[in-house]
């Protein structure tokens, strides 16, 4: 009888570890959940895509917007950290571009180029590669205009800007160059018909940029001064505008620059001092006479 009732608890017990094995009361599953950690790669990840897509384009501003908000979450990612300097460089190299700065623009240029590797950026670095060197081509070329016609060799001036007129870039800053060198020719065509119809007038009446000095310096140097000077100081000078160059020492020259088309053409608009070996430009202050930052 004792036998008979071990064998029935022993059946009983077998029975109720059966059914709680089967419920899961002894033996619970973990269940992984979805890692937020892994969430956020996988959004890092489409950022990532998304700004390299839009610094193809073009939109910088958009492509640093959504990689700053990103880098707020993921401060320590690699990829969105390197993307973002990358995009600072490019948006610098682009107000470069836009001022006609062509010498910042290429230095910048350089440390894009090394802060990333990613195929879009090193696209978008091409683009403005090819703009810096059409916009640095432009500037040579109308500094060439400039001394030509000062010089009255129209010949010259004339095949300058048939170069120039043939520059085919997307840069709002080329096109404005090339619309001051069409002025500058306007000017000098309506000059020589002037003078032809009125021998008397005792000027050519040419309305154009002038470069002149006391001293003597050749046409390359003027030009390699005003050149340098124009990309080191990124100021956009108009076709009114009249340069008169000094050298002061072996490398720091004057530059009186003013407008001949204002009301008090005899007051310059600006009188620097250029540094050909350091590429420093310094603007005089009229009041005390010293020269400063631009």
């Amino acid at each position: 009888m004792i036998m008979f009732r071990k064998l029935a608890l022993s059946v009983f017990t077998i029975t109720i570890m059966f059914l709680l094995t089967a419920c899961g009361g002894f033996t619970s599953q973990k269940r992984t959940p979805r890692s937020s950690s892994n969430d956020q790669v996988a959004t890092t990840t489409s950022v990532v895509k998304k700004a390299k897509s839009l610094i193809k384009e073009g939109r910088l501003d958009d492509a640093h917007q959504i990689l700053k908000n990103e880098q707020k979450k993921a401060a320590k990612n690699t990829e969105v950290n390197q993307l973002l300097t990358s995009v600072d460089k490019l948006t610098i190299v682009s107000d470069a571009l836009k001022d006609g700065n062509s010498s910042t623009a290429k230095a910048e240029l350089t440390k894009a180029r090394a802060s990333s590797n990613s195929q879009e950026v090193a696209t978008r670095i091409a683009s403005f590669q090819q703009q810096a060197s059409q916009l640095e081509k432009a500037n040579t070329l109308f500094s060439t205009i400039q001394i030509n016609l000062n010089q009255k060799n129209i010949g010259a001036a004339q095949n300058a800007n048939e170069e120039l007129q043939a520059i085919n870039v997307n840069l709002a800053k080329v096109v404005e160059i090339k619309q001051q060198a069409a002025k500058l020719m306007q000017g000098q065509e309506e000059a020589t018909t002037s003078s032809d119809n009125t021998a008397s007038s005792g000027s050519s009446g040419m309305n154009s940029q002038q470069m002149s000095s006391t001293q003597n310096f050749s046409n390359q140097e003027m030009t390699t001064v005003l050149n340098n000077f124009r990309a080191a100081s990124g100021i956009a000078f108009n076709a009114e505008t009249q340069f008169n160059l000094t050298k002061i020492s072996a490398e720091v020259y004057q530059i009186d620059v003013k407008n001949i088309a204002a009301k008090d053409s005899n007051n310059p608009t600006g009188t620097y001092r250029y540094n050909i070996k350091s590429g420093i430009v310094q603007k005089m202050n009229p009041e005390t006479g010293s020269f400063g930052g631009k």
